[in-house]
C-alpha cells in the first residue's frame, strides 16, 4: 500500500491534515507551474454512526501558488474533544465544483479507532465510453480499501490507485485494465476493520 500512498502524494495537486489536539492543520501542495484556484472543503463524520459532523467550505477561490505548498487557517470540529479517536475528517481541492485532490483523516493509532462491525461497502465496474472504472463506496468510513486479483491472469490486471480511504456519500472510482464489467468476482477487497 505504500506504493499507491507515495503515488497519490506525487500529483500534481494534493492535500492534507494534521491533528494537533483540539484543531486541525490542512495545506495543499501545487506541483505544477502556474497558480490553481480551487475552493478548500472540509467534512467530517464519526466513524461509529456516520453522522456528518461538520461540512465547510474553508476558503473559496483560494490560491495555490506554482511549485509550493501552502497551509490553510486551522479549522476546528467542535465535537473533536470527547470524540478524538470517533471522528475522520475529509479535506477537498475542488476546480468549478470538481474534486481534483482528497485527504482523509483517520484518527491514529488505527487501533484506537472504533470501526463499526459493517461498513456497507459496495464494489462494481461501471465502463464510461472506452474505460472501465470500479467504483466503491461504503456507508461508514473506511480506511485503506484494498484491491486484489484472484486467479489468472492477475498479472494482466492494472488498477490506477488502490488503498484508498472512504467516506460516505463519495464514490472513488479507480480505473481497471485488464477486466471487463461482470468480472468484479475475479477481484477481492478488504479493508482496516475491527476483525
Amino acid at each position: 500500500m505504500a506504493y499507491w500512498a507515495i503515488k497519490r502524494e506525487s500529483k500534481p495537486l494534493t492535500t492534507g491534515t494534521k491533528r494537533n489536539s483540539d484543531r486541525f492543520e490542512g495545506w495543499a501542495v501545487n506541483l505544477t507551474l502556474e497558480n490553481k484556484i480551487v475552493d478548500v472543503g472540509i467534512e467530517a463524520w464519526d466513524v461509529r454512526t456516520s453522522e456528518v459532523l461538520y461540512d465547510q467550505i474553508l476558503l473559496r477561490d483560494f490560491t495555490l501558488p506554482p511549485n509550493r505548498s501552502t497551509e490553510f487557517p486551522d479549522f476546528w470540529v467542535p465535537e473533536l474533544g470527547e470524540l478524538q479517536s470517533a471522528i475522520v475528517v475529509a479535506s477537498y481541492l475542488k476546480e468549478k465544483s470538481t474534486v481534483v485532490a482528497r485527504h482523509v483523516n483517520f484518527h491514529e493509532p488505527l487501533t484506537e479507532v472504533p470501526f463499526p462491525v459493517s461498513n456497507g461497502l459496495t464494489t462494481r465496474f461501471v465502463r464510461e465510453k472506452s474505460r472501465v472504472w470500479l467504483e466503491l463506496t461504503a456507508n461508514f468510513p473506511v480506511k485503506g480499501v484494498l484491491t486484489e486479483m484472484t486467479g489468472e491472469p492477475a498479472d494482466d490486471v492494472f488498477l490506477d490507485d488502490n488503498g484508498v480511504d472512504l467516506v460516505p456519500g463519495e464514490a472513488v472510482k479507480l480505473r481497471v485494465t485488464g477486466l471487463s464489467v461482470g468480472e468484479e468476482g475475479k477481484l477481492t477487497v478488504r479493508c482496516l476493520d475491527r476483525a
